[in-house]
């Protein structure tokens, strides 16, 4: 990734706030519970359930544990614009989200 960080660490490590943001879209209510499902976990969020999928596989489960902090937080968010898989979100992400989804990830 763009701060020398194994995608799958960044996987792990963003998945949940994307998820805990996204839950904010009454038009992800639906898909979310079927993550919490899939997981296993109905009673949990989506974003919950991730995260404890995260601890139990013993994997980073915030930024920090991998070196990264605020100071890279705008060049992250600028980079994330320009990434295609942004349009596939359920609701309009700009970099001021980018960067409140990247604090709830610290």
């Amino acid at each position: 990734g763009g701060a020398g960080v194994p995608h799958g660490y960044t996987s792990c490590i963003m998945l949940p706030p994307v998820l805990e943001w996204n839950a904010a879209d009454p038009a992800a209510k639906q898909g979310l519970a079927r993550i919490s499902a899939a997981l296993g976990k109905p009673e949990l969020t989506a974003a919950e359930a991730m995260r404890d999928l995260v601890q139990h596989l013993g994997l980073p489960m915030y930024l920090r544990d991998v070196g990264v902090g605020e100071l890279h937080f705008d060049f992250l968010a600028d980079a994330a614009l320009h990434d295609r898989a942004l349009g596939d979100n359920p609701q309009f992400v700009g970099k001021s989200d980018i960067i409140r989804i990247l604090r709830l990830a610290t």
